[in-house]
């Protein structure tokens, strides 16, 4: 099949156009098409690759980008798509040859693909190489969760303490703010009732979710109960409200520390605030993870289960400092135990690891989270 290059640049065109709309078989079709016309287009096979990995064929679309490699051979797009893929099956030492090749080909830094080297040389313990990675990215101007938190835990396994804990140490950077109820609610317990009746009949609440975009393991999930064209009932109002006059407070008595990942910087204004409720089940948990796109992230309880263990074991207690992402500490992290309790926001760095214990018992555990940016 031969195509002209004004209509190779057609189909190119429009399957780019198609894609953006949402409309993936027909992208796939027109990729397809130029293939089927020019075998080694290598943007093509680039682009039906990550359609193949939108859909879970990580196999198809490894093959694809190795073709796109074999053809263009410095096409350094497929190499830092290929290296993504090769770190999501678990190929760590594949993924960090490419990225080093990709992003040392590439046009310009690229922030996310230097966050993922970093995580990649951090679970191969190439701690040093992880910290002249994250040095890089400061350059390219883009404030990262990821790349703060591989930072700290890099320094932490190669025993600069001191550098590490300034950075993302659990007793200083984890508040607890104990709000006082929002007004037209005569106490914290009425707040709280409202606020659950509000996420359960949130029209996003639901219990099926793609578990590799969220943390949690379990239970039923909101998304963004602040986005545009999505009801606003008064409790979830006040509890937006309730967000803004804590972190404003909490801002406000934030020592400032130019360069600092946290303290050298506040909140956008007006806030930028995202939300979302969780109600677990006993075992429910969230597992270890940082919020990238925050500069503050937090928690806040409006229903607990009865059952929640206590210094002993810390079922269903919040923790702290311990690495998650398939990373493993080589060194016993430091660990800070929080147990919630109705009525309690507790707030930290996004990059500060953070996850949920499991508990028994049959009475669900709701929170929601929030980041600030």
């Amino acid at each position: 099949m031969a195509l002209s290059p004004d209509a190779l640049n057609a189909a190119w065109q429009a399957s780019i156009a198609a894609e953006r709309a949402g409309d993936l078989k027909q992208a796939a079709d027109g990729y397809r098409t130029i293939l089927r016309a020019a075998p080694g287009h290598a943007p093509a096979l680039r682009r039906l690759a990550g359609i193949g990995r939108r859909f879970g064929d990580l196999p198809a679309a490894a093959r694809l980008l190795e073709r796109a490699l074999a053809a263009h051979g410095a096409y350094w797009p497929a190499m830092l798509d290929l290296a993504d893929l090769r770190q999501q099956l678990g190929e760590i030492e594949a993924a960090a040859s490419l990225y080093e090749r990709g992003l040392a080909l590439a046009d310009a830094p690229d922030p996310a693909r230097l966050s993922n080297y970093a995580a990649a040389l951090l679970k191969l313990g190439r701690f040093d190489d992880v910290l002249a990675v994250t040095e890089r990215h400061a350059p390219a101007g883009r404030p990262s969760a990821n790349v703060s938190a591989y930072a700290a835990q890099a320094l932490w396994e190669t025993g600069a303490d001191a550098a590490a804990l300034a950075l993302s140490d659990p007793d200083r950077f984890a508040f607890e703010r104990r709000p006082e109820p929002p007004d037209g609610y005569p106490t914290i317990a009425a707040f709280n009732a409202a606020l659950i009746e509000a996420f359960e009949a949130h029209p996003t609440l639901t219990d099926r979710w793609d578990p590799t975009l969220r943390a949690a393991r379990g239970g039923r999930v909101t998304e963004n109960i602040f986005a545009a064209g999505l009801p606003q009932p008064p409790a979830i109002q006040a509890f937006r409200q309730m967000i803004e006059r804590e972190v404003a407070a909490l801002a406000a008595s934030l020592p400032e520390e130019a360069g600092h990942p946290f303290y050298g910087r506040r909140p956008k204004q007006p806030f930028e605030i995202v939300s979302w409720a969780n109600l677990m089940p006993a075992q429910g948990v969230q597992a270890a993870h940082i919020h990238n796109l925050g500069w503050l992230s937090g928690v806040y309880y409006p229903k607990l289960p009865k059952a929640l263990g206590d210094a002993g074991d810390h079922a269903g207690w919040l923790g702290f400092g311990r690495p998650g992402y398939g990373i493993e500490a080589k060194r016993p992290p430091k660990l800070r135990y929080l147990k919630p309790e109705e009525g309690l926001m507790v707030c930290f760095p996004s990059y500060v690891w953070h996850w949920t214990e499991p508990f028994e018992g049959d009475e669900e555990r709701v929170s929601v989270a929030f980041d600030v940016a």
